[in-house]
């Protein structure tokens, strides 16, 4: 499990990701978009892990920790596997 300090780094991390993304002037290409909503999803689930800790529900905080490995092993190494993966674990709204 990841530290709260350690979650706010990434969060930095991936808000700085996020803000080279957005500066760009032309549309983005399909992989950044891609690229860009993976981004996303990362951020808010980190976000949610951080707030169900601050919260002390602890089985919250283990479903999004668990979303967020599989955004990180899964996903990210087979891209084309995202709407599948998302829809089984309660992603809709993304797409």
């Amino acid at each position: 499990m990841m530290t709260v300090e350690e979650i706010q780094q990434v969060i930095k991390e991936l808000e700085g990701d996020l803000d080279k993304l957005s500066k760009l002037k032309e549309p983005l290409p399909k992989q950044e978009k891609r690229q860009k909503r993976l981004l996303l999803l990362k951020k808010d689930t980190l976000c949610k892990i951080k707030e169900a800790r601050e919260q002390g529900d602890d089985r919250r905080e283990l479903n999004q920790t668990v979303r967020y490995g599989l955004l990180n092993s899964w996903v990210a190494k087979y891209p084309f596997l995202m709407r599948s993966i998302m829809s089984k674990i309660g992603w809709d709204s993304y797409w």
